[in-house]
């Protein structure tokens, strides 16, 4: 893995230095023609800029501490510079058995995120994310522990020689999954696995004409490579398109073009995409897009985020059609009347699609999941909607969302509830914030061939911070609430009501 970072970082600088050596020389010459200025400008300020420097820092650090031995620790270090800015973030989550046996668990990452101005046309964005967790699981007698590793490297380069644009990405993944099998041998498993991995490896090219304030062209290309281990074929991944934005009136944009996509599995694919937007209208917007599109399979996204799985890196790319529709509404207003309407947001979104390759869950019986594949048709729709008050020196917010989803399928889509709801009420009075969330989740289907459901869930969160002193706050959460028996994964049930507490330094 250290190489591939190694080779990422070289072939970024090796790329990206040629091109703008002219842009460098010019500003070294500038910055020549200047030094003197600038030096006796650093020698007069040089006490204040070190003032300036220890004062540039944003802290955020919050530490808790509650039932079954539960740890939260969540940080954030922000500073900022003339020509870099950074932020370094930290999180990690562990519990005890939480009133089932074998159900401890932890999950930490941490995070950077850098942003240089290289030269005046040239900025550098460097990200590296780490992350690993592991889960109990439970009573489940082939397998005692799921365990994932992920590293996520990405150098993102944006140059600006107007009226162009260019943008240079290349990143890599290294993903790792494994089970712990050592309670029984592996004869007693359906199938014997102990663990797998993959490493992928991105680039991105963009372009970007300005032909006019209301005209714009704009390509993009993206390549992926993904090596799996052992009993898995490599896979090849290509997408390119070429829009065209232009405005029709003040109020108006319309973008279209082609695509083409290339998939090792899926083999050749050309296409477009259409969408609307309008603009210049306050409070306002909606967009309106329509894509044919071939998906690839990506493994970083659909396995890092299901727990109790059993990858299969072998599966097919997914074609369809997508339409999407987004209105919203936000207004925001100040008043010096003692009360008053601060903000209301009204957001709506739709959507239509079919894909000939859908994947769904479902359960072996060494109780962990595999993917299953399916045509599936989907209509989704969204509503939301927040309003703020200002009462005096207090501020009070309410706000719901309900999203509605109906699939048209062969055989019963998995874990996606046909109904899903929340609402939450927020309240800042001079010291004291709190924060009330609900949520609803409908029945959910378990297995793609059987008619087998979960039942409806409600669950809800009280999270309570008072201000102590300056930048040090007490801070309070209890989950679940209504200490309801649900599951996310069929046989694995969720943690019941806990209180967690402690301490939140901002700075």
């Amino acid at each position: 893995m250290k190489q591939l970072l190694s080779l990422l970082i070289v072939f970024s600088i090796s790329v990206i230095t040629p091109v703008l050596s002219q842009e460098a020389g010019k500003d070294e010459a500038a910055s020549d023609a200047t030094a003197g200025a600038g030096k006796e400008k650093n020698t007069l300020g040089a006490g204040q800029g070190k003032e300036r420097a220890a004062r540039n820092v944003n802290v955020d650090a919050m530490m808790l501490y509650g039932q079954y031995n539960r740890l939260l620790w969540v940080g954030s270090l922000t500073q900022s510079f003339d020509t870099f800015t950074y932020q370094l973030n930290s999180d990690f989550k562990y519990s005890n058995d939480f009133g089932y046996r074998n159900s401890r668990y932890y999950e930490n990452g941490v995070g950077f995120t850098g942003d240089a101005d290289m030269t005046k046309k040239w900025r550098l964005t460097p990200q590296l994310e780490v992350s690993n967790q592991s889960h109990g699981m439970f009573r489940n007698i082939f397998y005692s522990r799921e365990e994932k590793d992920r590293v996520d490297l990405t150098l993102n380069n944006v140059i600006n020689p107007m009226p162009t644009r260019w943008k240079l990405n290349i990143g890599g993944v290294y993903f790792i999954h494994r089970l712990d099998s050592d309670l029984y041998p592996d004869i007693v498993t359906y199938r014997p696995y102990h663990s797998s991995d993959f490493y992928k490896l991105n680039a991105e090219l963009g372009w970007d004409y300005i032909v006019s304030a209301a005209n714009m062209i704009a390509f993009k290309s993206t390549f992926a490579n993904y090596w799996y281990s052992a009993g898995f074929d490599d896979d090849t991944w290509i997408e390119s398109e070429l829009i065209w934005n232009f405005n029709v009136s003040e109020f108006l944009k319309f973008g279209m073009g082609p695509l083409y996509a290339y998939n090792r599995d899926g083999g050749h694919f050309p296409s477009g995409k259409i969408n609307v937007t309008t603009l210049n209208i306050k409070y306002f917007s909606m967009e309106v897009s329509y894509i044919y599109e071939m998906n690839p399979f990506a493994p970083e996204q659909l396995y890092s985020e299901q727990r109790y799985v059993k990858p299969d890196y072998g599966l097919l790319p997914g074609k369809g059609h997508h339409v999407d529709a987004n209105i919203g509404f936000l207004l925001t207003r100040s008043s010096d009347s003692p009360f008053y309407l601060n903000k209301v947001k009204i957001k709506g979104s739709g959507s239509l699609a079919n894909a000939d390759s859908f994947y769904s869950f479902f359960s072996l019986p060494e109780m962990v999941l595999v993917p299953h594949r399916m045509r599936v048709a989907q209509v989704r729709a969204e509503a939301e909607a927040a309003f703020g008050f200002i009462l005096y020196s207090s501020y009070f917010e309410i706000g719901g969302k309900y999203e509605y989803s109906y699939f048209y399928a062969s055989d019963y889509v998995t874990y996606r509830p046909e109904h899903r709801a929340g609402a939450y009420i927020r309240l800042a009075i001079d010291r004291f914030d709190a924060e009330f969330n609900t949520g609803y989740r409908g029945t959910v289907h378990v297995s793609p061939f059987f008619r087998m459901t979960m039942r409806p869930a409600l669950t809800g969160m009280l999270t309570l911070q008072v201000k102590i002193y300056e930048s040090f706050y007490l801070f309070g959460r209890i989950d679940n609430i209504y200490n309801s028996k649900y599951s996310t994964v069929h046989g694995y049930p969720e943690q019941g009501r806990s209180v967690i507490g402690g301490l939140r330094i901002i700075i």
